[in-house]
């Protein structure tokens, strides 16, 4: 018999969280995991872009993009209402000490939230412009955000070169 490995506490930062790239393709293949029963109990999913957008709006946004591009179609609201409980999202300068000090307090308050599970692996997501994935990591690396090899990732989603 197979057995089926839980994830533990995860959050997820998608840098570039109000991007085309995250409305199409990344939150809609999240969700679908989500109904299928592969993201972990409890995960958050932060997305971080430069614009302001208040939560709300941002689950709004995101719900737009699962109910197009979803490959199992549009979402129940029931359902589509405790997946965006998992939902926020965060503005600020991509390349600000600013950003990374309100990014640490809020992966802190997701690592207390977690519990007696915590803390929680954390997915640095960067659907972002090639340019600003060394600044971005960068800043990670100094705000001491990914220092932690064993339950950190960084996933840099364009390619390199020319």
């Amino acid at each position: 018999m197979e057995e089926t490995i839980r994830l533990g506490p995860t959050v997820m930062v998608i840098f570039g969280g109000a991007g085309d790239l995250t409305h199409r393709k990344l939150v809609p293949a999240l969700f679908n995991l989500f109904l299928d029963g592969w993201l972990p109990d409890r995960f958050t999913i932060l997305g971080v872009d430069q614009r302001e957008m208040a939560d709300d709006a941002f689950r709004d946004h995101l719900k737009q993009g699962v109910d197009s591009f979803s490959r199992q179609g549009k979402c129940d609201p029931e359902t589509w209402s405790r997946f965006a409980t998992h939902l926020s999202y965060l503005a600020g300068d991509f390349t600000g000490a600013e950003l990374c000090a309100a990014l640490a307090t809020r992966l802190a308050t997701a690592d207390t939230a977690m519990g007696k599970d915590g803390p929680a692996s954390r997915i640095f997501y960067l659907a972002t412009p090639p340019t600003l994935v060394g600044p971005i990591v960068k800043r990670l690396g100094d705000a001491g955000l990914a220092a932690d090899s064993g339950r950190t990732r960084i996933v840099a989603e364009k390619p390199f070169g020319r």
